[in-house]
């Protein structure tokens, strides 16, 4: 037993070396850091920070050199927002650098997917950020809709990323009608969300009235507003089925 400790110790030993050629990941505060070998680069190796809330991949043969990734919590820094874009999930940057050289020259994208944090239905892309023109650019993005999180491609070895989503306008103009509303004093739309109150002015009278959103729809071409019977009574005729209105969120 005694003669065979020493190769015991000499055979985890090697393990525990081999182990760590492959990849070394550890935490510095905030930040996820990773050492990825160049035959684990040959196979692909995924990043994974904050309870997977972004998940960053080397993909295969991606480099050519041994890399240290770096992926840390940021802020907006007091950059501005994308027009018409709202900050729908944490800010993050990643950060590839070589152990060889730098700058890394990167033959294939690296793959990103970001976790977002709302239940609106509205578009949403993942952007980095151009420190050349000093703004949130937009990657074609696709969306996990059941894991909540968007998914995009990019070439860049190092950057900010963040989930913006749409904004919807204010205010909008079109045709309201009326139907069977479940709920007095209610309306449907597609663009705004449940629970939202909107004001709604005729713009041949000026007469107005509030709804609460209930409901989605209408889904009929130049129509922006269904209203319960008694709400579209308010400001126009039942009879006159459509009626040209402005439709404006509080």
């Amino acid at each position: 037993m005694l003669q065979n400790k020493p190769i015991k110790l000499i055979l985890a030993a090697i393990l525990i070396a081999f182990v760590s050629i492959i990849s070394v990941s550890y935490a510095e505060g905030r930040d996820t850091i990773v050492n990825v070998d160049e035959d684990t680069i040959n196979k692909g190796y995924t990043v994974s920070h904050n309870n997977q809330d972004l998940r960053f991949a080397v993909t295969p043969e991606q480099v050519n050199q041994e890399i240290e990734v770096t992926v840390k919590n940021r802020s907006l820094e007091g950059d501005p927002l994308p027009p018409q874009k709202k900050l729908v999930s944490n800010i993050y940057s990643f950060d590839m650098i070589g152990k060889k050289y730098n700058p890394l020259i990167t033959g294939k994208p690296s793959w990103i997917a970001l976790k977002y944090n709302t239940t609106d239905n509205s578009r949403k892309s993942i952007y980095y950020w151009n420190g050349v023109k000093h703004e949130w650019a937009a990657l074609p993005s696709s969306t996990d809709v059941q894991g909540k999180y968007m998914r995009a491609t990019t070439h860049l070895p190092y950057s900010r990323v963040a989930v913006f989503e749409d904004v919807p306008e204010v205010t909008m103009h079109g045709g309201a009608s009326w139907y069977h509303a479940p709920t007095r004093q209610s309306a449907a739309m597609r663009v705004f969300n449940k629970g939202d109150i909107v004001k709604v002015t005729n713009l041949a009278n000026g007469k107005t009235c509030e709804v609460v959103i209930a409901d989605r729809g209408p889904y009929i071409r130049g129509r922006i507003i269904d209203l319960s019977p008694d709400a579209f009574a308010q400001i126009s005729s039942l009879s006159a089925g459509v009626t040209k209105v402005k439709v404006e969120k509080f």
